[in-house]
Order: C-alpha cells, then structure tokens, then sequence
C-alpha cells in the first residue's frame, strides 16, 4: 500500500515557549512540553468499526474524558490518574459524500490545587475529503491552545494523508503520513518547529460493524526549528483503543495512549500541558449520531 505525501507545514497563530524561573520552579526538573495532536487525522470512532474514513452523513456530537499519569514532576510530584483530567468536546458534520468538517474544543476541569492553568486549553477546526479512492483520504487540521502558566498560545497547522488495506473480512491495515509546522508566541521570543510524520494501525472489527479494536503508532522526526532553547527529538507514540456501535445513534469508545516527547531536558520539549512531556492518557467517550450509518 502506497501512501501518497505532497505536503507543507503549516505554521498556526502561536509563538515561542516562555522558559523563565517560575516554569522551571513548577516544573521541579525544568523540562517543556509539547502538544498531543501532531500524531494524525482525527475522524470517527464507528468508522473504525464500519470502515468508512468519511462521514457518510447527518452529524455526530460527542465527547471524551481524557485523564493523564506520569512519572515526570508536575508541580513538584508526579501526577496521579485523577490529578488531570481534560474533557474534549467535538461535533463532525458530512458535506456530501465525499467530505466532512470537525471541529473540537479542550477544557481542563480537573487539575493539581497547585497549579492554576486556564480552564480553556485549546481548539481545532479540520477537514477531511476523499477526492478519488474511497480508501485513500486527504485532510487538514488547525489546531491552538494555551501555553503552561498562561505565558502565550501556541497554534499548529497539518496536512496528510490516511490510507487502508483490507487483509481480512474482519481485518485492516491503515497508514498515515502527514507534515505540520508548530509556532510559540510568548515570552520571551518566538521559536517555531516543523516536523513529518508516518504511522500505522492494525483494525480489527466484526463483519457486522457492531464493535471494533485497534492497536498502533506514529512516529515523528522533526524536519526544521527555529529557537534558542529548542532541539526537537523524534517521537514515538503508541495507541490501544476499542469502540462499541451496538444502538444505532451511540457509540462509546475507550482508549490508552503512551505519548513520547523527548527526554527529560526543556529544549526538547514544549511549554503545552496536553500531550507534552512523556505521559500516558486513559480515554473514555461517547459520540451521537444524528443520521443512521449502518449499511
């Protein structure tokens, strides 16, 4: 399976990490973080299950709690499985039968009484079409948020493309590529990162779509930087997931992600709570469809 990749980062309204005493103080180890959105195109759960990379039509509303553990200090201490907690909030709607348009939203409910980060986190806005092939599907995300300690935003912009295979009535494999620039803008000056990505996905679902599992990667290496306190290393992350489409207008999902983001020094990193320093996130969600997708 060949994955066709013609594309150029795209660098979003952010700018660069603001590295000063009070980060590093709350950081214990002074290291920065980096988003968890570089990894590939988002697109529905079900189409896991009923092997569609588009929505085939009506809407979808759905939304995921998102709690996040590491070793790494936070705030002093590592963070427990209820320290933090990010709730997502996302609609996707079908344009025809050849593209629809997501848009979501990250709010922090829950986090550590020593910290005190914006409740609001970030936004994206994407979309997905497929020109040709109704395996091969082209997309493109915009994505920002807020930097740790309230210290600026950072934006990103992606393109790519997702392509499967099927090796099995009840099996797929799928691929990814994709490129995406990432800008800071903060104190105390800008710095901007862009990178390349590929992954994989191993499907496997049930012949009638009712439920589905997935397991794989994505990898990233960084292509160019700019920033006195940046040297972006490759990353390696890991998914495990499983969705349930028994009633025709609801799905509930679940699923566990290892993030990479370098190692424990802050020019590797970036300044961005979700996703940044090494983590590991447990996802549990449930999406509404307002049309019926079964064939």
């Amino acid at each position: 399976m060949r994955l066709a990749l013609c594309l150029v980062p795209a660098i979003a309204f952010a700018d660069p990490p603001t590295i000063g005493d009070e980060v590093i103080e709350v950081r214990g180890s002074g290291e920065m973080i980096e988003t968890a959105s570089t990894s590939g195109t988002e697109y529905s759960t079900r189409g896991v299950a009923q092997d569609y990379l588009i929505l085939p039509a009506g809407a979808e509303l759905g939304g995921e709690l998102r709690l996040l553990t590491t070793e790494q200090p936070f705030a002093g201490q590592p963070i427990a499985i209820t320290d933090v907690a990010f709730l997502t909030l996302r609609a996707r709607l079908a344009l025809g039968h050849r593209i629809d348009v997501s848009a979501s939203a990250d709010l922090l409910p829950k986090q550590p009484s020593t910290t005190d980060e914006l409740i609001w986190q970030g936004a994206s806005l994407g979309v997905t079409t497929q020109p040709w092939l109704r395996r091969i599907a082209l997309w493109a995300r915009a994505t920002g948020g807020a930097q740790l300690d309230d210290r600026g935003y950072w934006g990103q912009g992606a393109i790519g493309v997702t392509a499967r295979k099927r090796l099995h009535e009840i099996m797929r494999f799928e691929g990814q590529a994709s490129a995406m620039g990432t800008q800071l803008r903060g104190e105390p000056a800008n710095a901007w990162l862009a990178e390349a990505a590929i992954g994989g996905n191993v499907h496997v679902h049930d012949p009638e779509g009712w439920t589905a599992g997935w397991f794989g990667f994505s990898y990233s290496l960084p292509l160019a930087h700019d920033g006195a306190m940046l040297d972006p290393q490759p990353r390696m992350d890991l998914s495990l997931g499983v969705v349930l489409s028994f009633v025709d207008h609801w799905d509930v999902f679940a699923r566990y992600e290892i993030i990479d983001r370098g190692v424990t020094a802050m020019h590797t990193q970036l300044p961005i709570l979700d996703g940044g320093f090494d983590q590991r996130q447990i996802i549990f969600g449930a999406t509404f469809h307002t049309a019926s997708t079964r064939p």
